[in-house]
């Protein structure tokens, strides 16, 4: 079941909202290595240490390296044979730094479909996805900050009372605040009919606190700190948020959700796109040289100059032919101005 978690999800949606067609349905969420991946902090963290300090340490260093829980950096620095001497100096700054607001704004990355799979639930009507957090109160206003710039340009926003964080201080309680987080939003009157998380002594201390026995547990196999046991009973594991498996046919499929085929700048990317079954078409617009045409180009002439038997491929002539098959036509401009 690892590769169809996102299925279970969307199963586990269908049952409890049949049984309890009028309620207030929630997904719960871990944020830290289920929602966002932290590798990506770590990595921003370090080569701002080279910036800073005018080393070359980790000027090589890539996301893929990375393989360890963002508490646990010590042992990577082992890996890369950092010098002794210099080894607690990066600790000292990657510990004063991961968790400033400039961090948190500006390096903190979601994995990749989380947020489109956060998206689909929000839009459908007394469905919620609330948040709980290993993560301390004074990191509420930052929290929310960084999550909802991450999200709008999915349409994504997480509100202040559906997040539910860490009374105490860093990594105290931890397990103990999941499973208080779950009782607290079923208190509040939601019906929690599942929760992700990607620490598997979180898992067990929900599925202890889940005295309904009614909450499927997601394992997010992503990179966890706690020792890797067995999983609670009926817990599913998985890494990719596919949105494919989130949708339960392909006739929902078609009535939520339309393709758009990218990049139609050429004659041959647009006879295929004709010759398919999707509807939209998207093309890179801009003037050619002169200022005087509009062409269709994703590269700027700055960064791909003009090649001595470049053709332009006219804007008006696309848009005549996609209409002229009953197409829909999406414009991406690329420039402002008199464009």
């Amino acid at each position: 079941m690892a590769d169809k978690w996102m299925q279970a999800l969307s199963t586990q949606y269908r049952q409890v909202r049949q049984k309890h067609p009028d309620q207030n349905l929630m997904l719960l969420s871990d944020i830290d290595g289920t929602i966002l991946d932290m590798r990506y902090m770590i990595l921003a963290v370090l080569q701002a240490y080279d910036h800073n300090h005018r080393t070359e340490y980790f000027e090589r260093l890539q996301l893929s390296d990375i393989k360890v829980h963002e508490n646990q950096v010590d042992t990577l620095l082992e890996e890369l044979a950092l010098p002794g001497a210099a080894r607690q100096d990066v600790l000292d700054w990657y510990f004063k730094k991961r968790w400033t607001r400039g961090a948190t704004l500006e390096m903190h990355r979601p994995f990749n479909g989380v947020l489109e799979m956060i998206r689909a639930f929000q839009l459908i009507p007394n469905t919620f996805v609330g948040l709980a957090t290993g993560r301390p109160e004074a990191l509420r206003e930052d929290t929310l900050l960084s999550l909802n710039q991450l999200g709008k340009p999915y349409k994504v926003h997480f509100s202040d009372e559906l997040l539910y964080m860490n009374p105490n201080d860093w990594e105290q309680g931890v397990t103990d605040v999941k499973a208080a987080g779950l009782r607290h939003f079923q208190e509040a009157g939601y019906r929690v009919f599942a929760f992700i998380d990607n620490e598997p002594a979180n898992l067990k201390a929900l599925a202890a606190a889940d005295t309904r026995q009614d909450v499927l547990l997601l394992h997010a196999d992503t990179i966890f700190e706690s020792k890797r046991t067995r999983t609670p009973k009926g817990a599913v594991r998985g890494e990719d948020y596919r949105m494919a498996e989130l949708i339960p046919s392909e006739e929902v499929l078609k009535s939520r959700v339309q393709l758009v085929w990218h990049g139609i700048n050429d004659e041959p990317n647009l006879r295929q796109f004709l010759a398919s079954d999707v509807r939209w078409a998207e093309v890179d617009a801009r003037l050619d040289p002169t200022g005087r045409q509009l062409i269709l180009r994703h590269d700027s002439f700055a960064d791909a100059p003009l090649k001595p038997d470049e053709r332009w491929f006219l804007l008006e002539e696309t848009l005549d032919k996609i209409k002229s098959h009953g197409r829909a036509v999406k414009l991406d401009l690329k420039s402002g101005g008199a464009l």
